[in-house]
């Protein structure tokens, strides 16, 4: 069962490498809101790595490729519950032949029988278990598919459509002039090197493939969807997003992901930012220390602060390239205040999840917010700027250094 479950590992690995999703449309292109095709049964993917060699995925393909991400990695959980329960199983199995025999040789014991009969239900129980676990693996390496994986596969072009969707938010989020000029007080560099880093980051972002799992199977990770700067398998940094949410749901996780492969993690954020992100962090006593610890690595801190500026330039509170005031962080406040009392007509007139989490792991001070606004890196969401392409800036992914 070992190796089997190192091979299946593999296979997820191995599938996580197939996405590029951007580059093939963005060859003659030079918007970066034009990197994907917006054919909801066509989208690009990487066919060679060492080439500008690519293939646009069709529908059949991209039902292919969940089938596979299914049976993957629901046989990694599977197996790895098979891995667990076999332990139970062996124990079971030994304290029930013990009890068996203790009674067969005092039948007239009563704790003796009743011991007899607690251990053979346990053991019945755990065996049922096994051969359930045994049947579903059978299953799906056969590829007989439940009524729920089949669903999930014939919305597969809806996902990747989502998951490019997400990989364009992100875009849009750091292409702003605004962006370049934060870049430059952040890390006290040249305007020429501020465009440098920008450019870097949308390249990240451009170049990251993702794959799709079980939510199941990343909670076996600690996480909803992840981003990991360094695989395992290639050093590369890839995306792992659930394909059991709702495509809104995926776009949401999705923007958050490739964010942090703007700047790979905590590797390409500047000394400042980072300084400011954990010294403005607030910890939480009612929750446990690795989750704090979580909340405080200086990337997350990034991605939840970058979503809040989204967010309050969604909701009208202040607009991309206005200066973070007093004001501000006051309206900013009453609207949280007013949303946590459940006082909202509608959940689009609040704050999102990511947005809330950052300012109830900030200090509560308008001039930290100030701070952070301010001095780090501006991002960019009024959907009336979306066409903006930076002056002299060329956008064609082979010029990117």
């Amino acid at each position: 069962m070992k190796n089997k479950f190192g091979k299946n590992f593999l296979k997820l690995g191995l599938a996580a490498s197939l996405f590029a999703g951007t580059e093939a449309a963005a060859q003659n292109q030079n918007k970066p809101e034009n990197l994907y095709t917006g054919d909801k049964t066509e989208m690009t993917a990487e066919k060679n790595s060492s080439e500008n060699n690519f293939k646009v995925l069709t529908e059949s393909e991209m039902h292919q490729i969940i089938t596979e991400n299914i049976k993957d990695s629901e046989l990694q959980t599977l197996l790895l519950k098979k891995n667990l329960i076999d332990g139970d199983y062996q124990e079971a199995m030994t304290n029930f032949w013990k009890a068996e025999s203790a009674a067969a040789s005092a039948p007239d014991n009563k704790d003796a029988q009743t011991d007899f009969l607690t251990k053979k239900e346990h053991f019945e129980k755990i065996k049922q278990i096994s051969d359930s676990l045994d049947k579903d693996i059978s299953s799906l390496e056969a590829e007989n598919f439940s009524d729920r994986q089949q669903k999930i596969i014939e919305q597969a072009p809806q996902m990747f459509e989502a998951a490019e969707q997400a990989r364009q938010e992100a875009l849009n989020i750091i292409t702003t002039p605004d962006y370049v000029d934060k870049l430059q007080v952040e890390f006290s560099c040249t305007r020429e090197e501020a465009l440098k880093i920008q450019t870097s980051r949308l390249y990240h972002i451009k170049k990251t493939p993702f794959s799709f799992a079980s939510s199941e199977n990343l909670a076996n990770y600690g996480a909803a969807a992840f981003y990991n700067s360094r695989d395992f398998f290639d050093g590369k940094g890839k995306i792992s997003l659930p394909y059991d949410v709702t495509p809104e749901k995926l776009v949401q996780l999705g923007t958050h992901e490739f964010l942090h492969s703007a700047t790979k993690g905590d590797l390409e954020l500047s000394d400042k930012a980072k300084e400011k992100l954990q010294g403005s962090f607030v910890s939480q006593t009612d929750k446990s220390a690795d989750y704090v610890k979580y909340m405080k690595i200086p990337t997350e801190r990034y991605v939840r602060l970058k979503i809040l500026q989204e967010e309050l330039n969604r909701l009208g509170l202040k607009q991309t390239g206005e200066k973070f005031t007093k004001e501000t962080y006051i309206k900013m406040m009453k609207l949280v205040k007013k949303q946590q009392a459940g006082k909202l007509n509608n959940p689009d007139e609040g704050f999102n999840k990511n947005a809330l989490e950052f300012i109830e792991w900030t200090k509560d001070d308008s001039a930290v917010y100030e701070d952070l606004f301010n001095d780090l890196a501006e991002t960019k969401s009024d959907k009336a700027d979306k066409d903006y392409v930076y002056p002299g800036w060329d956008y064609n992914q082979n010029n990117f250094a």
